[in-house]
């Protein structure tokens, strides 16, 4: 692998650390974008899987395993648009689904360079562990990547939970585990007998300290799990590894959240929902100076059905990524 220039992008605080990634890039990449690299690595916390297999020879002996770095989507043009800047790896049809694959031993070792020390979760930290310890069997001693000892949650909670605001890592685990949603509740104090309820939602499996580190930093927010209210949480402690969603509906903090993304964009199809979301929460504000009827009204209907699509589609990607976890 040939040396590269780290790119002037760098210079810009962040709490990852991309150096040894840049010094390995595909001998076709002059640079990628530090913004780009941080939405991957949430990304990846939210779709990607460490896989590791060993295979077995017609005379049941064990072989040296074999890494695969997969991510699993409904919608094909986000993984084409990783492939091509990242610069490696492989799109290709499984089912009614699109999958990002990559195989090959450089291109592994590539990867990582790119998360080791860099991912958030706990879980997935542990899988990336299993993987990079799988990695260096194949190796004599002086050949092997030494695991770097995360530091990025301790980071991120010691900031005051602003950190992950500084970085396209929210952005990527969006794309992957979350949405932006509309209501409409009845409520017969409007003109028209309801009143929309805007929604920003992040699904995950475990990892609740996360969540309740955003619901500190928001001020506004609930943390759910499936099936039980946010009350019941605390009686399921048997339970390993349970399904949390947070939900945000304050319009204090959609502030925040519309300004975030504004910034660092997302790259899926999730991208038209903010949009949608975005002109919505300008017509609540409005309400008054701008009245809900005609084209203002039928505007207002269209937004709201756009974001009920998107919606579907990361419901249905979600029932069938989340089922092989």
């Amino acid at each position: 692998m040939k040396t590269n220039e780290k790119p002037s992008e760098t210079i810009r605080k962040t709490i990852f650390n991309f150096t040894a990634f840049f010094t390995n890039l595909p001998e076709h990449k002059k640079n990628i974008s530090l913004q780009f690299l941080e939405w991957f690595v949430g990304f990846s916390e939210g779709d990607g899987c460490f896989h590791v297999s060993y295979p077995v020879t017609k005379k049941g002996k064990k072989e040296l395993p074999r890494l695969f770095f997969i991510i699993t989507q409904k919608e094909q043009r986000v993984l084409l648009l990783l492939r091509t800047t990242i610069g490696f790896g492989a799109v290709s049809k499984s089912g009614e689904y699109w999958r990002y694959i990559v195989a090959d031993q450089k291109n592994i070792d590539r990867l990582i360079y790119l998360f080791n020390g860099n991912l958030l979760f706990e879980k997935t930290n542990a899988r990336f562990l299993s993987w990079i310890t799988a990695r260096n069997t194949r190796f004599s001693p002086d050949q092997q990547i030494p695991y770097r000892v995360p530091s990025i949650k301790e980071t991120f909670l010691a900031r005051n939970f602003s950190s992950i605001f500084h970085t396209a890592w929210l952005a990527g685990f969006t794309d992957a585990d979350g949405c932006f949603s509309v209501n409409k509740n009845i409520d017969q104090r409007y003109s028209l007998g309801y009143r929309i309820r805007l929604r920003y939602i992040l699904d995950q499996k475990g990892e609740r300290w996360f969540f309740e580190a955003l619901k500190k930093y928001f001020q506004h927010g609930c943390i759910l799990q499936r099936g039980k209210t946010e009350d019941r949480i605390k009686e399921n402690s048997e339970e390993v590894d349970p399904m949390f969603r947070f939900e945000v509906t304050s319009l204090e903090s959609f502030v925040v959240i519309l300004a975030y993304y504004e910034k660092y964009k997302l790259r899926s199809e999730k991208y038209f929902s903010f949009l949608r979301i975005k002109r919505l929460f300008f017509y609540i504000q409005n309400r008054k100076s701008l009245p809900w009827e005609g084209k203002v009204l039928r505007r207002i209907e269209k937004l709201i059905e756009g974001c009920k699509k998107i919606e579907k589609l990361k419901i249905e990607s979600n029932l069938f990524t989340k089922g092989k976890e």
